[in-house]
């Protein structure tokens, strides 16, 4: 039997549309730009942690457990770093389509085409993947659902799972931030690879910070 407050958060999830927010692409593309000429380790991790602290907390009547990645209830991001073209395409019409729609204002799509998308021409996973493909491939590969691999440069898939458990719950983010310190100083940044592990050090403190 759900209470009177579950019952209407599940009522208001149900039965709204899904809306799309750009507030985590507009942070994750001012972050991209002041990053220029860094690593992409540091430009990734500088960016999550640009959403983490920028991102409008919104807390929505009846919550007691908070946090969500947008604005609205049922929500949409953009994640133009992994692809943007399909989503220039088809916005336009996201309210009328039969499956996924989603509401998005005017003011939000002239946004994204003047402010967001522009960056990222050329500089998205989609079109890194597609570059390096033949033409042949791309025919029984991609939006054929013949070979599933367009929601891997598309968007995030979550099948990859942190090891919780073993490593964040039992050294805390601030045991990860100084296990990664410690290993920095050990480093002699004259061997091969050493920049490149420092630099990976120093991504996962800006992620666990």
């Amino acid at each position: 039997m759900l209470t009177e407050r579950i019952q209407k958060a599940k009522d208001e999830y149900v039965n709204n549309k899904p809306a799309i927010s750009y507030d985590r692409a507009r942070i994750w593309t001012e972050s991209y730009k002041r990053t220029e000429g860094q690593s992409e380790m540091i430009r990734r991790a500088q960016a999550f942690k640009d959403v983490c602290e920028e991102l409008t907390v919104t807390i929505f009547p009846g919550e007691l457990i908070v946090g969500a990645v947008g604005e609205f209830r049922k929500c949409g991001i953009l994640t133009p770093e992994f692809s943007w073209t399909w989503v220039d395409k088809e916005m336009d019409h996201f309210s009328d389509r039969v499956q996924d729609p989603y509401e998005m204002t005017d003011e939000q799509r002239q946004y994204v085409r003047q402010h967001i998308f522009p960056y990222w021409q050329g500089k998205s996973l989609e079109e890194a993947f597609l570059a390096q493909i033949p033409d042949e491939t791309a025919t029984v590969a991609v939006d054929t659902g013949i070979v599933d691999i367009d929601s891997k440069w598309r968007q995030s898939v979550g099948e990859i799972t942190p090891d919780y458990e073993d490593c964040l719950l039992k050294k805390g983010f601030g045991g990860i931030i100084a296990e990664c310190k410690d290993k920095m100083a050990q480093l002699t940044l004259s061997r091969p690879g050493a920049l490149k592990q420092q630099d990976f050090y120093r991504a996962v403190i800006l992620c666990s910070e």
